[in-house]
């Protein structure tokens, strides 16, 4: 009995159009590969082609992104010894002047004499 129910079944039964989720013990609304076959050979193409090239890609792109890395990292090591040698060459080249050559002290002594002569000449009349 079982024998004709499922020779029944598989007579009745038409291949699958379209993909189907089906939960474990439910019956199929079709037969076959519950995947249409033009479906069935582009998932195996992706899987076989196309995965396989985007994960050569993906290391591809993770060497060149790391030599980015490593000649950008180079390039900045150089360019902070480049500033260290500027601010030393800048700390060392600027000296200030010792406090009896500031020209704001010779203009103040300059005034100071002027008007303590002046009034001494002014006080001699």
């Amino acid at each position: 009995m079982t024998a004709l129910a499922l020779v029944v079944a598989l007579v009745a039964a038409t291949p699958c159009q379209k993909a189907h989720g089906v939960e474990h013990g439910s019956t199929t609304p079709c037969t076959g590969v519950l995947v249409p076959t033009d479906e069935a050979k582009q998932c195996l193409t992706s899987m076989r082609v196309l995965l396989p090239t985007c994960e050569a890609d993906l290391e591809l792109v993770a060497g060149t992104l790391s030599a980015a890395r490593d000649a950008f990292s180079v390039q900045l090591e150089a360019k902070e010894g480049q500033v260290a040698t500027l601010e030393r060459l800048l700390s060392d080249a600027y000296v200030p002047a010792p406090w009896y050559e500031d020209p704001v002290l010779a203009f103040t002594v300059g005034v100071l004499t002027a008007s303590a002569v002046a009034v001494t000449l002014a006080i001699s009349r």
